[in-house]
C-alpha cells in the first residue's frame, strides 16, 4: 500500500515493528476512502486551537501495548461502527516511526470503501464527526500548507515531521 505522500520521501523513515511491544508513544491511522482521507472531526472546547480541528484517529500507547494493538483500541474508542478497527486488523498496516515533541508517533495507513464512510459513527465525546479531505490537498505540498489552518495543532507537527508540509 502506498503511504499518504511518503512517496519520495519514503528513506527518510524508519519502518516499526508493529508487533513489538512499546512503553510510550502515540498511534495514529491515515484513514483512505478512493480519492479522500478521512479525518475526525476534533471535539475539545476546552481548547479553542484544537476544537474542531481536524486530526488523525488514535492516541497514547499504554505499558505493554504494541503500536498497532494500540492503535486498534483507540480507534474502537472513537469509531462505534467498528468498521475502522475490523478494517485496521484484517489489512494488519505495517506502520512508520516519526518523532514529534520528543516522543516517538506511529503512523499507520488503511483503505476504506466509501460506503464504509457512509456508516461510520463517530463518539460524540471525542469528535463532532469524520470528515473527507481530498487526496490532492495532504499529497501536494502546496495544497496542505495552505489548508494547514484545518487541522489541529498536534496533527500539523505530524505533517511535518512526515514531510508533508
Amino acid at each position: 500500500m502506498l503511504f499518504v505522500g511518503f512517496g519520495q520521501h519514503s528513506t527518510h523513515f524508519v519502518m516499526c515493528n508493529v508487533s513489538k511491544k512499546k512503553k510510550a508513544g502515540i498511534a495514529k491511522l491515515f484513514i483512505r476512502a478512493n480519492a479522500y482521507y478521512i479525518f475526525s472531526e476534533k471535539r475539545k472546547p476546552s481548547s479553542p486551537k484544537s476544537d474542531h480541528g481536524l486530526e488523525l484517529t488514535g492516541g497514547q500507547i499504554e505499558d505493554g501495548e504494541s503500536p498497532l494493538e494500540a492503535l486498534i483500541r483507540e480507534v474502537e474508542e472513537e469509531e462505534l461502527s467498528g468498521i475502522i478497527a475490523a478494517k485496521t486488523r484484517h489489512q494488519r498496516p505495517e506502520c512508520k516511526r516519526v518523532v514529534v515533541d520528543g516522543q516517538d508517533h506511529f503512523i499507520f495507513e488503511i483503505s476504506i470503501e466509501d460506503d464504509d464512510f457512509k456508516n461510520l459513527r463517530h463518539n460524540e465525546d471525542e469528535s463532532y464527526g469524520f470528515v473527507k479531505v481530498e487526496v490532492g490537498i495532504i499529497d501536494e505540498k502546496h495544497e496542505l500548507r495552505i489548508s494547514l489552518s484545518r487541522f489541529t495543532p498536534k496533527t500539523r507537527k505530524i505533517f511535518r515531521a512526515l514531510e508533508l508540509v
